[in-house]
């Protein structure tokens, strides 16, 4: 039995962030979130993921869309350009990023939030014991 290949791929756009000699390790982490913060700011039509993969060693985003024309949206939003797509892929864009592209994408997704869920203050009105306060009667 043979499966055929269906135009249902995603649409990948890769995105290179070279290392250079004077660059620590690069938090992984923090890239991820730095792209997802910019697609906050223009909403992808479908959906997508975010992915870091290291590829010969140097860190890439892989921004993969439901919708072709949420994948051009942002490749040309960093200069990216069309690539020769992955077997499963039904289009792929690439963009190697120097400083100032990264710099442009960085102020457009603005700073990371640190919101963090605030106790609820005691019914006394005083502060809140903390766990490592409360003692077993």
């Amino acid at each position: 039995m043979t499966t055929a290949t269906t135009p249902t791929g995603r649409h990948v756009v890769v995105v290179r962030v070279p290392m250079r000699d004077d660059d620590l390790l690069l938090p992984l982490r923090d890239l991820q979130n730095l792209f997802i913060r910019y697609l906050r700011k223009q909403p992808p039509e479908g959906d997508y993921t975010i992915l870091i993969m290291r590829q010969d060693g140097v860190p890439e985003v892989h921004c993969s869309f439901a919708e072709g024309r949420d994948a051009e949206r942002l490749a040309a939003s960093i200069h990216g350009e069309p690539a020769t797509p992955g077997e499963t892929e039904a289009s792929r864009h690439f963009v190697e990023i120097d400083d100032e592209i990264l710099l442009e994408i960085a102020r457009i997704a603005g700073p990371p939030s640190f919101k963090r869920a605030k106790p609820e203050p005691s019914e006394t009105g005083g502060p809140m014991r903390s766990v490592g306060a409360m003692r077993r009667r």
